[in-house]
């Protein structure tokens, strides 16, 4: 978890009451529909949640991955599934804004969280207009190691445990394609391919990538 949604985290914890029971979703489970709670927001306790659409012909396509310390807005489209085991508290949008006016630091945290939420919503929608396949897989790469990874003498190691099926509903391809990728970076030496886990190597490679 990076620094954003550990503080994020935090003052929530500070800050909330225990009036907002939090519910248990094992992996794979609907955590929330489509606007079904547009008066509140849902704030992840622990384990991560990707939000999904589905187009008239049936394809997913995943706009963000919301992990420990995010939140979200009720009012939002879209479909929640774990992940993983995830807990989630629904807050009233009321007690939101109260704890907005009675603290600056929080206010000027949540809006941070939220801006970044939007921000990768809106470079993962980008992509899929603009940008070629391998383009977008490296920057989920990217997004996943910000998101949930742990770092060993250089070493990335993604956590989030998404699967090759999740991140082509990502990127807007099939599983196939992103097999095929995932093994050219391999070959490349940017990453690490072992018992479904991937390992970033050469994590500045991939932002070099980025930029051009």
């Amino acid at each position: 978890m990076n620094d954003l949604n550990k503080n994020s985290s935090h003052l929530f914890q500070d800050q909330h009451d225990s009036n907002h029971p939090v519910s248990s979703y094992e992996k794979r489970a609907i955590v929330f529909h489509s606007q079904s709670n547009p008066d509140h927001f849902y704030y992840v306790k622990s384990g991560s949640i990707k939000v999904s659409f589905e187009s008239i012909d049936g394809q997913e396509y995943t706009v963000v991955i919301l992990s420990e310390g995010d939140i979200y807005s009720g009012h939002a489209r879209g479909v929640g599934i774990a992940i993983e085991d995830t807990e989630l508290q629904i807050i009233p949008k009321e007690t939101i804004i109260t704890m907005l006016q009675s603290s600056p630091v929080f206010a000027v945290k949540v809006l941070k969280l939220l801006g970044k939420t939007l921000h990768h919503s809106f470079n993962i929608i980008e992509g899929l207009v603009f940008h070629n396949v391998q383009t977008r897989i490296i920057y989920t790469l990217v997004y996943m190691a910000e998101k949930s990874s742990e770092t060993e003498k250089g070493k990335v190691h993604l956590t989030l445990g998404l699967t090759q099926e999740e991140i082509a509903a990502m990127v807007g391809c099939s599983r196939q394609t992103v097999n095929q990728i995932l093994k050219e970076l391999q070959e490349w030496g940017w990453i690490s391919l072992k018992s479904r886990k991937i390992t970033i190597l050469e994590i500045e490679k991939l932002y070099d990538h980025l930029k051009h």
